[in-house]
């Protein structure tokens, strides 16, 4: 009759932990697998190489963005701060200094401006209670609104101006322009003219003609 015996096996090494054994008959061999937790590795080994890349350019990104915050931030702060003026060579009545305060403009534009800002203040009126009055009074007595016109102001004044300029730079003689396109502006100008009534004589014939 056939007797089978307990095997017995040692013990295994309590420092191998989580370690597998497999056991067959005996006239198999004795097959072991051990695997060990990575407990001394770090985050950066335990990662992969596309999450380090991934890590890299996050961090290249912040440190991207927080420099060029602190640029913008410096930029907007030098940009719009305004230091107050104070000139020390102004006496509380206004008048200047004299030795080494700056020379005043004396072009003929800086001279004509002041001359139109003179001629348009009044300055019998108190800034403080009527602004309005003090800059414009002499302006509005000395610009009254022309005929056909509902209302009158600086804007209307220069555009005036501007329309006399360019009339009489359309009425220079013709050798005087040069390019193209001020020929051409004369020959509208001088046609809205019609100074010998030439469209009066033609009439409407050569509309019809193309008609």
């Amino acid at each position: 009759m056939t007797r089978y015996k307990q095997a017995q096996f040692a013990d295994e090494d309590s420092s191998s932990i989580g370690s597998i054994q497999i056991n067959e008959t005996s006239r198999s061999p004795t097959m072991h697998i051990r695997y060990h937790t990575a407990r001394g590795t770090s985050l950066w080994h335990a990662r992969s190489k596309l999450e380090k890349v991934l890590l890299l350019l996050m961090f290249g990104s912040l440190v991207t963005i927080v420099v060029l915050a602190s640029i913008l931030a410096t930029e907007s702060t030098r940009i719009l701060h305004v230091q107050p003026h104070v000139d020390s060579n102004i006496y509380k009545d206004g008048s200047m200094l004299s030795g080494d305060s700056p020379m005043p403009c004396l072009d003929k534009h800086c001279i004509f401006a002041a001359s139109e800002i003179l001629h348009s203040i009044d300055s019998s009126v108190d800034p403080c209670t009527d602004f309005y009055g003090f800059a414009c009074n002499q302006w509005i007595k000395n610009n009254p609104i022309p005929d056909g016109k509902s209302m009158w102001g600086t804007f209307g004044k220069l555009e005036q101006q501007n329309q006399l300029v360019v009339k009489n730079v359309l009425e220079r003689p013709e050798a005087d322009f040069k390019s193209k396109a001020e020929k051409k502006a004369k020959l509208y100008y001088a046609s809205c003219l019609d100074e010998d009534e030439t469209m009066e004589k033609l009439g409407a014939d050569p509309l019809l003609k193309l008609l």
